[in-house]
């Protein structure tokens, strides 16, 4: 990887793998792929409960090969789940409650190239002596080993309980010094207030009586909770602090692009990082997915949103196509993650293009 390649921060599918199924990944081929694209990723994988010994092995495989430079473009691996309030296009055998020991097993792999776990923080708890009892707990073992938790798939119950979850592992990780924490796509499997997304024909005929006046009011740190709702609001929030990075998707059908731009201008390109969900071989945890003409999605059964189809290059295109400036959609693609993952906090398009 060299110093200006696109990072995709959380994508579902490289080629032609299933990545709810480590065992069929071959990262050889998955690292030619991102090499010939011009772009680095996190794989974000999927993990039934039976495949934890699986993916264990794998990710010793994984930091074997990253020692000895075969994977540039790699950059790590994460997870999505298993511990999710909400489901949303994760594959249902992904999602369960580890225990305390089984935690500490994926904690540890943290030496050996993961990178963060998507978690819920108003997820439910089991309550026997061997599991973790709060968010809090699971964050003190992932943290003592250097693996981030990533805030998502958030029930949509009750936002103003959520939102004081996501204000509770915040705080703590602030305290501890182990900031930043990063999100799931913001928007995406949350409350929100308003209306984010247009995905069908009678969707996009309300678009231009509605985005209108969503992007019309200014945005402040005062009305922010009015326009969008409490949990985007706190994400936000805790983002414009330095506690959060949060991930954007900015294919136009995970989140309106026209939004994704007011985002960017108000909460700013170095809080934000680039992810696609892409899924490119189609197929999740041997599902064959369908897409539909209307967007770019792909589709599990009874019309659940299970990731998209856009590349990081199509992704920067539409940032360009609306009048994002260079500048932020650099900090986007590359300097924010760069700088989270790396330290590289004084990252800037000038240092780049003088080679330094």
């Amino acid at each position: 990887m060299n110093a200006i390649t696109p990072i995709d921060f959380h994508c579902h599918g490289i080629g032609r793998f299933d990545f709810a199924d480590p065992n069929s990944l071959v990262l050889d081929e998955l690292e030619n792929h991102l090499k010939i694209e011009g772009t680095a990723a996190i794989l974000t994988l999927y993990l039934p409960k039976a495949h934890l010994t699986n993916f264990i092995e794998f990710m010793y495989e994984f930091d074997a090969g990253k020692k000895s430079g075969r994977y540039k473009h790699i950059i790590g691996i994460a997870l999505e789940g298993p511990l999710l309030a909400s489901f949303g296009g994760t594959p249902e055998q992904g999602c369960w409650k580890p225990t305390l020991s089984e935690w500490e097993q994926l904690a540890r792999l943290g030496s050996h190239g993961l990178v963060y776990v998507v978690l819920s923080p108003n997820a439910e708890f089991n309550q026997k002596d061997d599991y973790p009892k709060d968010i809090i707990e699971i964050a003190k073992i992932l943290l003592n080993h250097r693996v981030k938790p990533a805030l998502g798939h958030f029930g949509k119950e009750d936002a103003e309980a959520t939102a004081i979850s996501i204000s509770h592992i915040c705080d703590y990780a602030e305290q501890a010094g182990m900031t930043p924490l990063f999100t799931d796509h913001l928007y995406n499997d949350m409350p929100v207030k308003c209306q984010y997304h247009w995905r069908n024909g009678i969707e996009k005929s309300k678009r231009k009586s509605i985005t209108p006046e969503i992007l019309k009011q200014e945005w402040t740190d005062e009305n922010i909770e009015d326009i969008l709702g409490p949990v985007p609001a706190t994400l936000i929030g805790y983002a414009k602090k330095g506690i959060l990075k949060l991930c954007l998707n900015c294919d136009g059908d995970h989140v309106d692009i026209d939004l994704c731009k007011r985002t960017i201008e108000f909460v700013g390109a170095e809080n934000l990082m680039l992810m696609t969900d892409r899924i490119q071989s189609e197929i999740l945890a041997g599902q064959k997915l369908t897409r539909n003409t209307a967007n770019t999605l792909l589709y599990q059964k009874a019309g659940i949103v299970a990731g998209g189809t856009q590349s990081v290059m199509r992704q920067l295109g539409n940032l360009m196509l609306i009048g994002v400036p260079s500048r932020d959609i650099f900090q986007m693609a590359f300097a924010t993650a760069a700088g989270a993952l790396f330290g590289q906090d004084t990252l800037s398009l000038d240092r780049v293009e003088s080679g330094l």
